[in-house]
């Protein structure tokens, strides 16, 4: 299947601006469709970093968005967290200073090349961070990147547009109503949603990040996950953290040329979220939350109900569904990604809460992972098999609670051999 996810170091050294090409084996001489970049404060795939932070950008060769959330580190009661946020349509990355509004890095998008592509640096990070990029490819394969503004009222609907019927969305966002800038508090929105042929939703799921930057009693940080809405904000209260919905937004159709998306808590906030929406062909997709039964190791089975091909999901540490949480608890979210050629990458962050003094962690992995209150992994998951209908979760290191992952996932039937070999024969005729 044309999805493969690859890791690669950020330079450091070097007359601006420098140049940064990705390639993988597995695109061959094909160009991407969509590029999806992240990246954490990790300098190594594998072991945690201090100073919390999550960045994600998406290219389809013409429209480009990027959010980042970030925070301080060691942040004592009573002072500032130091959390911040960012979102561009013009970079493809944005890497925050530890602390800080600042940015330590950034890079644009540059060209869509035969096996990979290429951004370039404007601005170099201080340290050779770990960035994970997602490339996807193919005859099949439609990709579009974009943003909407959300309706202020309740039950009040945009419809974002799309050049073609949308399968699959994924969201990201921070708190912004222009689409590019920056601010205080750490924020960060992911969700999915899948659309069935006949623009009905099969299903949708949310999971907000909210760490407030005010001197508090304790750490203020939440985090949330929802199967009924794609799009969520949350608020915490810096002293007492008190919860509060800001805005929550839910895909209710999709058509041939855009989908709509419908306000259920408005909150009188103009809410930017930007989104992936793709398409592969006729094949199907699939949202889903399921109970797995994660505080046991061993084989958990999904079941999407068609043969899975690439596999999103959202790490996080809670195990309530439709409901928020905060005191004494981590605030952890990230994006894995698992693709059938067997690569697998995930990036996460973390803040701790209820403690004296908040440390923030951030991991980019080779798994499915949520990251613990002390910045170890509180659990650890792959994808080992995929079947007719459903596929494994293997769980290595059990989670302290039930948690409930959202998943993303898209229709791949086998290839029996002889389609690839005609695929092949039509693109070769093609250049002739």
């Amino acid at each position: 299947m044309p999805v493969t996810v690859v890791t690669a170091a950020a330079p450091t050294t070097g007359p601006l601006p420098v140049s940064q090409s990705f390639t993988s084996s597995a695109l061959g001489t094909q160009v991407p469709k969509l590029v999806i970049v992240e990246a954490t404060r990790a300098t190594s795939v594998g072991p945690v970093s201090t100073g919390g932070m999550f960045a994600m950008g998406a290219w389809d060769g013409t429209n480009v968005h990027s959010c980042v959330a970030g925070s301080g580190d060691a942040q004592a009661v009573g002072a500032l967290h130091n959390a911040s946020h960012r979102d561009s349509t013009t970079k493809i990355i944005q890497i925050l200073t530890v602390g800080s509004t600042a940015i330590d890095g950034e890079a644009d998008p540059v060209s869509l090349d035969a096996g990979g592509f290429t951004m370039s640096w404007t601005d170099l990070c201080a340290t050779g961070i770990q960035l994970k990029v997602t490339m996807v490819w193919g005859d099949d394969w439609e990709a579009f990147v974009g943003s909407y503004v959300g309706s202020t009222s309740n039950n009040g609907v945009v419809s974002p547009a799309v050049p073609f019927p949308a399968r699959g969305l994924i969201f990201f966002g921070v708190r912004d109503t222009a689409g590019s800038g920056a601010g205080a508090d750490g924020i960060f929105n992911l969700g999915f949603a899948a659309l069935n042929e006949d623009g009905t939703v099969q299903g949708q799921a949310g999971h907000p990040y909210f760490e407030a930057n005010t001197p508090a009693i304790n750490t203020a940080c939440g985090s949330g996950v929802r199967n009924d809405s794609a799009v969520q904000r949350i608020i915490v209260d810096g002293v007492t953290e008190a919860l509060t919905e800001e805005c929550r937004h839910e895909v209710t159709a999709g058509g041939a040329t855009s989908f709509d998306v419908t306000t259920r808590v408005a909150g009188g906030f103009a809410l930017t979220s930007h989104f992936i929406a793709l398409r592969n062909g006729s094949k199907r997709t699939w949202v889903g939350v399921p109970t797995l039964g994660m505080t046991t190791t061993g084989d958990k089975t999904v079941t999407p109900g068609f043969p899975p091909g690439v596999i999103w999901g959202i790490p996080n540490v809670l195990d309530t569904i439709n409901a928020y949480a905060s005191s004494g608890l981590c605030a952890n979210f990230g994006l894995a990604v698992s693709c059938p050629d067997g690569t697998i990458k995930g990036c996460t962050m973390s803040s701790e809460d209820g403690v004296a003094t908040s440390d923030t962690y951030c991991a980019t992995s080779s798994n499915f992972a949520g990251l613990g209150v002390t910045g170890g992994a509180d659990w650890v998951a792959t994808v080992t098999a995929r079947g007719a209908t459903t596929f494994t979760f293997n769980v290595s290191n059990a989670a302290s609670l039930d948690v409930l992952t959202p998943f993303l996932v898209f229709e791949e039937p086998k290839d029996p051999g002889w389609w690839s070999a005609l695929r092949r024969w039509r693109r070769q005729l093609a250049r002739m």
